[in-house]
């Protein structure tokens, strides 16, 4: 079972409870959150974890009417192919 939270600038995801990766972002202004790291623990590759965490962050900055930006590689690659961010990503 897969489980999201987020707090302090944070969304970590965990996999039957035990944390298998994080996405950190910080604000680059009042309007825009910038995704600067995400990081996975390797026994969780290729489930898809690293878009879910994206996919959160992209729904927390249209439920909180902000944008995305993202200097981590990862998180700027998921991005510019998710057609569902093309309203927050900048």
């Amino acid at each position: 079972m897969t489980k999201i939270t987020h707090e302090n600038s944070k969304f970590e995801i965990f996999m039957d409870d035990k944390k298998a990766g994080e996405l950190l972002y910080d604000k680059k202004d009042e309007h825009i959150l910038n995704i600067y790291h995400t990081e996975f623990d390797e026994a969780y590759s290729g489930h898809g974890l690293g878009k879910k965490l994206v996919e959160a962050a992209v729904n927390f900055a249209k439920e909180n009417d902000l944008k995305l930006a993202a200097t981590c590689p990862y998180a700027n690659a998921v991005l510019s192919k998710d057609t569902n961010a093309t309203d927050v990503f900048v």
